[in-house]
């Protein structure tokens, strides 16, 4: 059966993709940090990334516990997406050097190390590697040093990756803009004006649905397309295209 491996899962787009892929009947591995799955999954790993690249026994122990998995129900593990992110702001004044690190550790140096963990097995079935980038990895706003330096980091290891691995694993990267989780509308709740202004700055006036995100996820580990590899796609309502000068 083909199976996919995401990260993030009980988050608002990972939980979209997870549910995306289960009904196109992929048997869905998902990990994430909280003790057990916000919605019915094939199987759930409890899992912390960042401990996973601070401690090698910690990796070697998931490594092992996911391949027993893999093999005691007889799965084809095809994908591997790289969903799961932190997400802490702050100015240069109020940066956080510990934060800036897990940052980098959970965005960037866990991708990296899970595609190491995994690639024997994506590279018996043609596997492809998708990483959940931002289009802060080009395009940021105040107080995103972390994140933006993150996911700049998570497109150049796609493209690094890509290069590295000559076909035999396919990277991509995705890069949304806004998406309306139902994190993203709590925040705005209240101040229905203010999203209103976030829609409207976006061209498409829109902000992506999670259920795009997954969708787009699901073309790029389904299609037969093999050529697409080191692509980092925008999915961002043209907003990457917009330039906005003061009236």
């Amino acid at each position: 059966m083909k199976t996919v491996l995401i990260t993030g899962c009980n988050g608002g787009i990972g939980s979209c993709i997870a549910s995306h892929f289960t009904g196109n009947g992929y048997y869905v591995i998902g990990v994430d940090i909280q003790g057990a799955a916000k919605y019915e999954l094939g199987s759930y790993l409890q899992v912390d990334l960042a401990q996973l690249v601070d401690d090698e026994s910690q990796a070697e122990n998931f490594s092992s516990e996911l391949k027993e998995l893999i093999k005691k129900k007889g799965l084809v593990l095809s994908a591997l997406i790289n969903n799961a992110a932190v997400q802490i702001l702050g100015s240069l004044e109020s940066l956080n050097i510990d934060d800036f690190m897990l940052t980098q550790k959970v965005n960037v140096a866990a991708p990296l190390l899970l595609i190491k963990l995994l690639s024997e097995e994506l590279k018996d079935n043609n596997g492809i590697v998708l990483n959940v980038g931002s289009i802060h990895a080009a395009l940021t706003k105040p107080e995103f040093i972390s994140y933006a330096a993150s996911k700049s980091g998570l497109r150049g290891l796609t493209q690094a990756l890509a290069v590295d691995l000559q076909g035999e694993i396919r990277v991509n990267c995705i890069e949304p803009a806004a998406v309306g989780t139902e994190m993203l509308v709590e925040g705005f709740k209240g101040k229905g004006d203010k999203l209103a202004e976030l829609k409207a700055c976006h061209p498409s006036q829109m902000i992506a649905e999670p259920s795009e995100i997954a969708e787009l996820s699901f073309f790029l580990v389904d299609s037969s397309i093999r050529f697409i590899n080191g692509s980092c796609i925008g999915i961002n309502g043209a907003i990457s295209s917009r330039l906005h000068d003061p009236v």
